[in-house]
């Protein structure tokens, strides 16, 4: 069930462990027990730097934030919660596609109201060797390129392909 909470608990636990799962499920499938699963890092969906912030340039319009991501082969990737905490917040509405279907449409106003809250939904899951799109819309004037999208995620992958075995 999506909802913005300040803890990881209850609903917003039950959408973590509910990525986990996931995650686990498919690397089982394909490495037996040669996984490892960690948190989401940012150059797992492709920024070149190890932070969350994203230019937004197009005003009344829509940003790509990610563009067509391939996610590499033996890694999968649950998304399931947003952090926005931005004192003047610009991206009215989040937009995620996955393996060519849009996975998420929403609305993300109300989070960015509270710094201290993350939006917890349903995870969405980004498959080995799948592409991933991430667009944010932005309804006003822009000049800002540094809008801080803080996405909560968990990673199964490969044994040694980021930490050491």
């Amino acid at each position: 069930m999506p909802g913005a909470y300040p803890e990881l608990k209850g609903e917003a636990l039950a959408s973590f462990r509910d990525a986990m799962n996931r995650v686990k499920a498919k690397a089982q499938q394909s490495l037996n027990n040669d996984y490892e699963t960690r948190d989401l890092r940012p150059q797992d969906i492709g920024t070149t730097n190890p932070t969350w912030r994203f230019s937004v340039a197009t005003a009344a319009g829509w940003n790509t934030l990610i563009n067509n991501l391939t996610i590499d082969n033996n890694r999968w990737v649950a998304i399931y919660g947003l952090k926005y905490a931005m004192t003047t917040p610009l991206v009215s509405e989040l937009k995620i596609t996955a393996g060519g279907a849009v996975k998420m449409d929403r609305n993300i106003e109300a989070i960015a109201e509270n710094q201290f809250k993350c939006l917890y939904f349903d995870p969405i899951l980004v498959e080995q060797n799948q592409n991933l799109l991430v667009e944010a819309y932005v309804p006003g004037s822009t000049t800002n390129t540094a809008e801080v999208l803080a996405f909560q995620g968990v990673v199964t992958e490969k044994k040694g392909k980021v930490l050491a075995p």
